[in-house]
């Protein structure tokens, strides 16, 4: 694929993968972005494979994934930016280097099934930075994995640094050698689910932002 992607002014595209693979080596950071009230709707049980990020909501843009593999080889998955953009994850799998899904500038995740994996950080989070919060994620179900490479860090789950909300009503997080859940600012309610974070007596790091180093733990607060 030599292109990028672009849907907006309130239009809806089906993205139909139909068991097909769809690889991107361009270095513009996302291939799919839906934008000024477009909806992208991806489904079709293909594969896309992106040298950097998937996908991405902004300025009202909505992104649903209905299934699929997304690889993202170098970055994130899928990143909502701005109030009234969202994206929804409803199953699939997402593999990425540095957050599976991301929330910026007041928008909107939801996780109902599933599974994101990611090899150096979080599999859900937002941003630390002061007027980038605002977001709210709601997890229903599916599976959340972090793992980490870079050294002196521990892995993340779901990490909430900013003034965000994060609702898990069911589903499971894992930090392999990290925390399951990070909050360092926001609100946090916990209806249902399964956190884990492992590791053992010597398994300490940075998380996030934040240079403390800290022991592994399913939360951290």
């Amino acid at each position: 694929m030599n292109q990028t992607i672009t849907v907006e002014n309130n239009k809806t595209v089906i993205f139909d993968l139909s068991n097909c693979t769809l690889t991107s080596d361009l270095d513009d950071k996302f291939i799919l972005t839906a934008s000024n009230g477009g909806t992208i709707i991806i489904k079709g049980n293909g594969t896309i494979t992106g040298k950097k990020c998937i996908g991405q909501a902004i300025n009202g843009g909505q992104i649903i994934v209905e299934n699929g593999i997304f690889n993202a080889l170098s970055d994130k998955g899928f990143c909502a930016y701005g109030e009234n953009s969202k994206v929804t994850f409803n199953d699939g799998t997402i593999n990425a280097t540095d957050g599976g899904l991301m929330a910026f500038d007041g928008a909107n995740l939801e996780v109902n099934d599933g599974k994101i994996f990611v090899s150096d950080n979080f599999g859900i989070g937002t941003n630390g930075t002061a007027g980038r919060g605002g977001n709210t994620i709601i997890m229903n179900g599916g599976k959340i994995v972090g793992n980490i490479t870079t050294t002196g860090y521990e892995s993340i789950g779901v990490y909430i640094p900013n003034d965000d909300t994060f609702i898990m009503n069911g589903g499971e997080i894992i930090a392999n050698g990290g925390a399951g859940l990070v909050m360092r600012g926001g609100h946090v309610v916990i209806n249902g689910g399964k956190i884990t974070g492992t590791g053992d007596a010597n398994t300490e790091g940075w998380v996030g932002d934040n240079k403390e180093k800290m022991d592994a733990s399913g939360i951290i607060y």
